[in-house]
């Protein structure tokens, strides 16, 4: 539903969804413990307590690194933090509401994080590639990132965190905890497949659409999260990727952008 939901508008579907790309939450556990604690956050207040203590005992010099560079970046790491400060950035009516409750305390942590030097002063121009080679370079504990950071964090001819790079829920702010079924909020970076509506071949488009989006054609390619829920939770899908299970609950707990 959350897919769906996505591109539909005025109560009509506007296209096929064919590619479900989210953020989640990745942090590296040897800091983390190097810190004093047993496990990742589940609060943002918990996150700062953690990174506050990282920074200190110079584990890290800045154990947030991000992508909120004046493009798509900032946007998309804006939403999720409105979310996870409880609410979104327009109301049902499509008006701007970021700019009282949970979209001004979201900008207030991102500044908070800034002026304390937790987050690394190059979020600030960072895109999502540069978010992800800061993590996977040792230089930050945490970072929220597209599915595609999971594949790089793993992989040791790039990456000096196989191991200790972990994949999980983006936190929520404390007064938050029992908003949301999955305790989490994320961002949705859905892509759709549609038809114009002057094109001359409808109907070949419409059989090509619907092969791209079959759910035989998602399984065969699940290096990409699968837009079915008969396939995100079949024993296949469980048996080829061992986080699917954490990317169906973020990927429920998306906020649109």
């Amino acid at each position: 539903p959350a897919i769906m939901d996505a591109f539909v508008f005025d109560g009509k579907t506007w296209a096929m969804p064919f590619l479900a790309n989210f953020q989640l939450f990745f942090y590296n556990i040897d800091m983390i413990k190097k810190a004093g604690f047993d496990d990742a956050p589940k609060t943002l207040e918990e996150m700062v307590e953690q990174m506050e203590a990282i920074k200190a005992k110079g584990i890290c010099k800045y154990p947030w690194t991000d992508s909120w560079n004046q493009k798509e970046g900032l946007t998309c790491e804006y939403v999720w933090l409105t979310g996870a400060f409880g609410g979104d950035t327009f109301d049902k009516d499509a008006k701007p509401i970021f700019n009282t409750g949970p979209g001004l305390k979201a900008l207030e942590f991102m500044v908070m994080l800034l002026d304390k030097e937790l987050a690394s002063p190059k979020s600030l121009t960072n895109d999502e590639p540069a978010a992800r080679d800061d993590f996977i370079a040792g230089n930050a504990a945490f970072t929220s990132n597209w599915t595609f950071q999971y594949g790089s964090m793993n992989d040791p001819s790039v990456s000096k965190v196989v191991g200790a790079g972990k994949m999980g829920l983006l936190p929520v702010a404390k007064d938050v905890l029992g908003q949301y079924t999955y305790e989490t909020a994320s961002v949705s970076g859905f892509q759709g497949a549609a038809i114009l509506a002057n094109s001359k071949n409808k109907e070949a488009a419409w059989k090509y659409v619907r092969f791209i989006t079959s759910p035989i054609v998602q399984r065969a390619y699940l290096t990409e999260m699968p837009v079915w829920t008969s396939v995100q939770t079949s024993a296949y899908a469980m048996t080829m990727d061992p986080v699917i299970d954490i990317k169906t609950k973020e990927i429920a707990s998306v906020h649109h952008r």
